[in-house]
């Protein structure tokens, strides 16, 4: 069963200073933020409950559903931020190809103009014929 058929199954809930969110609401939420509603505190909060539950027992041997629980509740979280890190990388390298493309359009445009101004007053009249015989 993977990770998001279980939080729907068990119905998950992940605490955050918006208070209680479904799985599918952690996708709303930052990276990070200054007022800490982001997934790096509702993942830090999951490994800290995560953290007191790894006591165990060495007389009681039966499974501890809670800590299965909050192991598949990390890797939610983890998953999640792995997706939104990979986004905001995807973002920010097509922000960098869409300004080298502006620069190299702006300098075609430079080229052209400077070509134009390198021709002879004779070969633009004529260029100019060109256009208004079209």
């Amino acid at each position: 069963m993977n990770i998001f058929e279980v939080a729907a199954r068990r119905k998950f809930r992940f605490a955050s200073l918006q208070g209680l969110m479904m799985t599918e609401s952690l996708f709303d939420l930052p990276l990070k933020s200054r007022s800490g509603a982001d997934l790096d505190s509702v993942a830090r909060d999951v490994s800290r409950k995560l953290k007191e539950e790894t006591e165990e027992s060495f007389v009681e041997v039966k499974p501890n559903q809670k800590r299965a629980d909050l192991e598949v509740m990390l890797e939610i979280v983890k998953h999640v931020i792995s997706v939104k890190v990979a986004e905001a990388d995807r973002a920010k390298a097509a922000k960098a190809r869409a300004e080298e493309r502006s620069k190299i359009l702006d300098a075609i445009a430079h080229a052209e103009t400077a070509e134009l101004q390198g021709k002879s007053k004779d070969e633009l009249l004529k260029k100019l014929a060109e256009l208004d015989a079209a």
